[in-house]
């Protein structure tokens, strides 16, 4: 308690305050809606609201807080009680409230009343309605007639009232005012009190009618009157006013009646009100819901919920799009199962997409194994983020972060594979917004537009279509007012477009289809809206006239924890969760699937029906069995037999009552995949319903089929269900049933039959010749994976596999042995021809290791085969070593390739040892012999072992006897044994024996021990005495360790203590420790005192340090002192500069202050024309300081007139080198330069001084189109003696848009160069041009024999690209093929790559692009023969099936025809 103040007085006044009982504050429920009640004389709250039974076994009831009572009525309203001094008797010492004043203090608690979750207090607009018990009636009519000016919003939300016996007239009191005016003053007198001078407003006044008339003018003008907001209840019920001022007087004389007559408490402007049989005092309680004053009340303010819900016409038509388009039912997500997904069990996974980096010049060579190919099942499904991944929620989604381009913003794209999310991510974005208040202070409304609907045919036919006719057709159609709706809402659009975020969903999916029309303008203009959030495949090229986006992210799988929450939720059986667990536990595969979320959800339903004892290894045996358990299902859906007899069927019985869907499914799918669609739209399931009719399958109602299938998910389900569209669960079961169709077929020996969906046109092929054209058609590899599956499944996966093997293969071979090796992971081990395929893979990894000596691209693949590489891990340590620094790069290692790498850990190599560890260190599980042999290497004298023992304990579950140990090694008299054995402990839990062994080694006498001791004790529970001694800490000679140690605090509860020791560290000298304690401040309670030192910071000198503690001040929850005195600092910090007295300081005769005044100008990326002149003017500063000052401000601007960068450009010539380096960035900056620039820019190539000419060049190297004689000067300088200027000029002219012959030419001739880095810009420029001459195409061919690897690659890219291979001399095709042999071991990985001759025609993949050419005979033997001498492996030795010897000769009498062989990747 505070000390006696004489000064105050001695009882505390009571003051106007509001108290929120519904919802709780810690609820996140969303409400639109407050209501506050205000209570009469003599009482308070929640004592008003509260019916008191008076019997300790009933619980008393508070009509407004209680969750069955008023809460259940109007849920979607906030609810507040006003307490204001309402005591009758009051304090003789204090100064006594008028009624003006309270009604000004309680409009300032309702106008600074908490803004709700969902409510953007900005505004303040949001509707309130009053609860007005007795005399409460009275202040509250005060406060609204008093409400204006500051308070005008509080009258302009006021949407309803209702009075509870309100003395609009006076009360009863008046009746016996004479003689108990006189009593309550004695009274008072008699305990040191006053009679509260509100007692006056209980009586008839002139003041109280003209509160009654200005009040009734208020509601007139605020529309309460007309819309009948005001509600007034009178009592019925008598109480006896001289009894309750004398409780023991005679009940003669207790002049019983209501204390607030019926005319006295009804306002002018109620016509009707309302009376309820109870007396004044219990007005205002109840004791039920089922209490019939309760009913009339709360019904009352129930309808002015309501009204003020449905009151406007923007609100109407917002309360329709909310009760139909966005209602709880059309936003739930549907198991398969058809009930409802929890939204809480709605995970939503994203992670910001970093873009690649350019590859210079095309180049296939690499130095890093990279981590997953997009090709393998992983990088296919995209359920991983990288291993660097940003993590993003959707409650951080706008916040600001650093990205590849700028930093987050309101343009955000969303890229989805088909099942990982998008739809649901909509309908989890709209859900948050409308139901929890996501984003609520950013935008007022979220619209959520299917991109896909635009292309509907009554849309599309409309040539002005905009945003009235876009918001009638997707929320409002089904509307009697959809025309006023629709007006209302393209009104808003037009008015508040920066307060309206829009959710366009599948960009992908419409910007093919449409034409140059109206729509495409009306797309474009919605694209270009300023608040977006577009989703989209990731395939999607995005056009060039699409406004960029500031963030990009893509939506991946669930994370391991949401799979077992999911699982939790999806069965009540805790016996049946723990063997799902237990299931997937033992299957890797399955656990990878499982993240899928749709994947999930259809293993979860079928598991009864097909995992009870099944082991499940393969892909394909996983979709097989969830096949079974949807077709039983769904064949009740279909009606095709009763519910009786489905359950007595077997599998084959089931198999052919499907067999015509299962069929028709296969043709859907793969004419989609044929055709690069995923979305079946109308037009093409009509296309596909008439083909299979013609094909004499027989679907009664194709659509309404599709609609009945658990395997096809309708992507508008609300729409017409004509205009619907559907799309498998995820693009694998499209690619499953495709392959299903297809081995249907492969078995019968029947064609394939399917349509080009874009055209209509039938095709219809062998599915031999199919795979013979396909089988290296990424677009099929998951299809193919599914074909050997289901092959397998019936022992005919031999025959597949030797069609695979045929003519005409990859003569890279890696896209061949990717096929092999996918397709081997779906079939047994035991198949016949498998240990051949394995032998051939075995060769090629010995190919590999003998190119190159980082790792290899085969062996990295999660699904390469371990028999294989327990083979190669026999053929001797420089293999060994090869193998292990290939696994080291793979993420999470299988427990049979764990344990196959443990097996090296006692290796006679040194090498091999340490591989084998960093390897280990990316395995989830070691087992127990392992893990204390890898800890015995913390011993060790080599360092490099040393270190991957470190590296692979981390993470590590680590048993008693392996803690027992590592407590030992804490104790060694080897310092490096000590850090070592506290670096293995910095994660996981800790027990207090080992906790006391890190705590002592905070004393250590080697700073590293110190520091790896404070970073092991972050995260783990600690005592107080742990805190105590990692507080010594802060004030270690060494910087690391006070780092490691601040750390610990940053998550965790801290003492004022605490506080005080990382408050210390602000004053420390160095930059990087003042910035980790503000952070570990950041979210901390931190008082006013120690806030100035917090402020202090913001004058520091570092920019990090400002920026940290400009962080924490203003994460700060409610404004202070502190906070807006660092506002001040930071505001004036950033002020623009006053120009005057810039100009001023920079003519300041001392050099020192001319340069202070220019460089402080540096942070401003926008300054004045006027500064920037007084800033070149300092460009002939005597000082060399001033001028190099000056050239690195004017660097940094952006757009700078003629006048400036004349002065600039003549700095090239000055002497000191970083005033030339400046003044080329400078010119380097501006998107174009003048041409009187140019001409001094040229004038610098003719000095003799080499670094003036290699300024000028980089300065004129980002300008794309030179003028001519700029160009010739350039390339005068091809020939100058300087490698670096030519190597500047080289790069100068491939900036350019275009380029002569004879310039062309010229750079061709640079091929010959001595200087390595000038070929490898020539080669990359020529390989930039559209057209080149047969000269030069001989240049290039003959760099192919050159030393130069690079140069050698990208030689054979600009071959290829220009179709140019038949130049190639015979003495040349074998570096030929070795170049793009060696550049396919990197670029293979990570695009497609390959490479087949058919006959005497070459077709070359590079990515997405195919390149076909006629060869000579010459060069196809000289590729051949280039083969056998680079020890390129053969295929198998395997006799071809005699169906197959007929199915090949049939594909090669085809591919006679270079047409039919043709494979264009981008085919529609």
């Amino acid at each position: 308690m505070p000390p006696n103040n004489p000064l105050q007085p001695a009882h505390q006044p009571k003051d106007v305050t509001l108290c929120q009982v519904y919802p709780p504050l810690n609820s996140d429920i969303a409400t639109d809606v407050d209501v506050i009640a205000i209570h009469g004389l003599d009482t308070d709250s929640p004592r008003t609201w509260t019916w008191e039974f008076g019997d300790p076994e009933k619980q008393n009831v508070n009509w407004l807080k209680d969750s069955d009572m008023l809460p259940s009525k109007i849920p979607n309203a906030r609810i507040f009680t006003c307490n204001w001094p309402a005591d009758l008797f009051e304090w003789s010492d204090h100064v006594q409230t008028t009624i003006d004043e309270l009604a000004r203090l309680l409009l300032a608690k309702i106008q600074n009343r908490p803004p709700a979750i969902n409510e953007d207090r900005v505004r303040n607009t949001r509707p309130i309605i009053f609860i007005a018990s007795c005399l409460g009636g009275v202040l509250l009519m005060k406060a609204l007639v008093m409400a204006n000016n500051d308070y005008l919003a509080v009258g302009q939300a006021t949407r309803g009232i209702v009075f509870l016996a309100t003395p609009f007239r006076g009360t009863s009191f008046q009746s016996v005012a004479k003689w108990a005016d006189p009593g309550l003053r004695a009274w008072a007198l008699a305990q040191k009190k006053n009679v509260s001078n509100m007692l006056q407003h209980t009586k008839s006044s002139f003041e109280l009618g003209e509160l009654r008339r200005s009040f009734a003018a208020f509601c007139q003008n605020n529309n309460l009157t007309s819309t009948g907001s005001v509600f007034a209840f009178y009592e019925i019920g008598v109480t006896s006013l001289p009894r309750k001022i004398i409780p023991w007087l005679p009940i003669l004389l207790s002049q019983e009646q209501p204390l607030v007559e019926k005319d006295d408490a009804i306002p002018d402007i109620v016509a009707h009100p309302l009376a309820l049989r109870r007396p004044h005092v219990l007005m205002n309680k109840f004791w039920g819901s089922d209490d019939p004053g309760y009913e009339s009340v709360s019904g009352s303010i129930k309808t002015l919920v309501h009204n003020v819900c449905i009151g406007s016409p923007f609100r109407r038509a917002y309360t329709y799009m909310k009760n139909t388009c966005y209602s709880l039912e059309k936003l739930s997500i549907e198991r398969l199962s058809g009930e409802p997904l929890p939204m809480d069990r709605c995970y939503i996974n994203l992670t910001i997409v970093e873009k690649p980096r350019d590859k210079a010049g095309g180049s296939t060579q690499g130095s890093e194994v990279p981590r997953d190919s997009p090709f393998s099942l992983w990088g296919r499904l995209g359920i991983e983020g990288s291993e660097t991944e940003d993590k993003i929620t959707l409650s951080t989604l706008f916040k600001h972060r650093r990205t590849h381009s700028s930093q987050a913003g309101p343009r955000i794209l969303i890229r989805g594979r088909a099942g990982v999310g998008k739809t649901t991510l909509c309908k989890k974005i709209v859900y948050e917004f409308t139901y929890r208040g996501l984003w609520r202070g950013l935008f007022d409304h979220v619209l959520w537009v299917p991109l896909r609907s635009l292309k509907l045919t009554e849309r599309h036919k409309n040539p002005t279509y905009n945003f009235r006719d876009l918001f009638h057709h997707e929320y409002f159609s089904l509307s009697s007012n959809g025309d006023e709706f629709a007006q209302v809402w393209h009104t808003l659009t037009e008015n508040s477009p920066n307060k309206l975020l829009f959710l366009l969903d599948g960009l992908d999916e419409v910007l093919g289809d449409l034409l140059p029309d109206g729509m495409f303008h009306f797309l474009k203009e919605l694209l270009q809206q300023p608040n977006v959030i577009v989703t989209s495949r990731p395939s999607a090229i995005l056009p060039p006239w699409l406004k960029s986006f500031q963030l990009e992210l893509e939506t991946i799988g669930f994370y391991p924890e949401q799979v077992d929450a999911y699982i939790q939720s999806a069965f009540t059986d805790a016996v049946k969760i723990e063997q799902v667990k237990s299931f997937l536990s033992q299957h890797e595969l399955m656990q990878t699937l499982m993240r899928i979320p749709i994947q999930l959800d259809a293993f979860c339903y079928t598991w009864n029906e097909s995992h009870n004892k099944e082991v499940t290894e393969t892909m394909t045996a996983i979709y097989q069995n969830i096949e079974r358990g949807l077709w039983r299902k769904d064949v009740r859906n279909l009606e095709k037999q009763n519910s009786t007899r489905i359950e007595q069927a077997n599998e084959a019985e089931i198999g052919r009552l499907i067999s015509s869907e299962a069929c028709a499914l296969g043709i859907l799918a793969l004419s989609g995949i044929y055709s690069d669609i995923i979305e079946f739209e109308p037009k093409h399931r009509t296309a596909i319903s008439t083909f299979l009719y013609e094909l004499n399958i027989t679907i009664p109602c194709f659509d309404m089929m599709l609609g009945r299938v658990s395997f096809l998910r309708s992507s508008n389900p609300s729409s017409r269900a004509g205009d619907r569209s559907y799309h498998f669960l995820h693009l694998t079961y499209q690619e499953y049933f495709a392959a299903r169709y297809f081995v249907q077929q492969w078995k019968a020996r029947e064609p394939l039959r399917w349509l080009v969906l874009s055209t209509g046109e039938q095709k219809e092929i062998d599915p031999t010749e199919f795979l013979g054209r396909n089988k290296y058609n990424n677009r099929y590899e998951i299809l193919w994976r599914f074909v050997a599956g289901l092959l397998d499944a019936e022992g005919k996966a031999p025959l597949f596999f030797e069609t695979i093997e045929a003519e005409q293969r990859d003569l890279l071979g890696f896209a061949h042995q990717r096929l092999i090796m996918r397709c081997m992971s779906e079939v047994s081990p035991g198949m016949p021809s498998r240990e051949t395929l394995e032998g051939h893979l075995l060769r090629w990894i010995l190919l590999e290791h003998k190119f190159k000596n980082t790792g290899s691209r085969l062996a990295v693949d999660l699904e390469f085969p371990i028999s294989v590489l327990e083979k190669a891990l026999q053929q001797g340590p420089g293999m060994k070593t090869y193998i292990l620094s290939t696994l080291e790069w793979n993420r999470n290692p299988s427990r049979q390739l764990t344990e196959l790498v443990a097996s090296c850990l006692k290796d006679e190599d040194e090498d091999v040892r340490c591989k084998s560890l960093l390897t280990l260190g990316n395995a989830s599980e070691v087992s127990e012999d392992h893990l204390q042999t890898i800890i015995a290497y913390l011993k060790d004298d080599n360092n490099d072992i040393w270190g991957a023992a470190r590296a692979a304990l981390r993470g590590k579950q680590l048993t008693g006897d392996h803690l027992q140990t590592l407590i030992a090694y804490m104790k060694d008299g080897d310092p490096f044994t000590r850090f070592a054995a506290l670096d293995a402990l910095a994660e996981g839990p800790a027990t207090e024996d080992l906790l006391q062994a890190i705590v002592a080694c905070l004393k250590d006498d080697d700073d590293h021990v110190r520091q790896a001791a404070a970073k092991a004790l972050g995260g783990k529970q600690l005592t107080e005495n742990h805190l105590e001694a990692i507080l010594a800490c802060l004030k270690d000679k060494n910087q690391s360790v006070v780092l490691e140690a601040l750390k610990v605090f940053a998550d965790r509860p801290v003492t004022e203590h605490h506080l005080h020791a990382i408050m210390a560290c602000l004053k420390d000298r160095d930059q990087l420790i003042v910035c980790t304690a503000l952070k570990v401040l950041k979210n901390k309670l931190i008082s006013e005192d120690l806030l100035r030192d917090v402020v202090t910071c913001l004058e520091d000198e570092s920019d990090y340090v400002r920026k940290a503690a400009r962080e924490l001040l203003q994460s700060r929850p409610s404004p202070s002192e502190g906070i807006l005195q660092a506002t001040t600092v930071i505001e004036m910090r950033e002020h623009p500069p006053d120009l005057p007295a810039s100009i001023a300081r920079l003519k300041n005769k001392d050099p020192r202050v001319r340069e202070l005044a220019v460089t402080t100008l540096r942070k401003h990326s926008v300054l004045p024309e006027g500064l920037l002149q007084a800033i070149a003017e300092c460009l002939k500063d005597q000082d060399e300081y001033v001028r190099e000052a000056a050239i690195n401000v004017l660097k940094g601007q952006t757009t700078l007139s003629k006048e400036i960068l004349q002065p600039i450009a003549a700095c090239l010539k000055n002497k000191g080198r970083k005033v030339r380096r400046a003044a080329t960035e400078a010119l380097r900056s501006q998107a174009t330069l003048p041409k009187e620039i140019h001409r001094a820019i040229i004038e610098c190539l003719k000095i003799k001084t080499s670094e003036i000419r290699y300024a000028a060049i980089k300065a004129l190297e980002v300008q794309t189109t030179l003028p001519k004689e700029t160009l010739q000067s350039i390339a005068g300088c091809l020939k100058d003696q300087d490698e670096y200027i030519r190597e500047a000029a080289i790069k100068a002219l491939g900036g350019q848009t275009t380029l002569s012959k004879g310039v062309i030419q010229s750079i061709a001739a640079c091929l010959k160069d001595k200087d390595g880095a000038v070929r490898k810009a020539a080669i990359r420029v020529l390989g930039g041009q559209p057209t080149l001459s047969g000269r030069v195409f001989q240049a290039v061919a003959i760099c192919l024999g050159g030393g130069d690897l690079y140069v050698r690659a990208a030689a054979t890219l600009v071959l290829i690209r220009h179709q140019s291979l038949s130049l190639v001399p015979n003495r040349l095709v074998k570096s030929f093929y070795e170049a793009l042999l060696k550049g396919s071991f990197t670029q293979s990985f990570v695009e497609h790559v390959t490479w087949q001759i058919v006959g005497k025609t070459s077709y070359i993949t590079l990515g997405n692009e195919e390149y076909c050419e006629d060869v000579p005979d010459r060069f196809i033997s000289a590729i051949r023969k280039a083969q056998r001498e680079l020890g390129v492996p053969t295929h198998p030795e395997t006799r071809p099936h005699s169906t197959l010897r007929s199915a090949l000769y049939s594909i090669q009498e085809r591919f006679r025809s270079k047409s039919s062989f043709r494979r264009d990747i981008k085919e529609p």
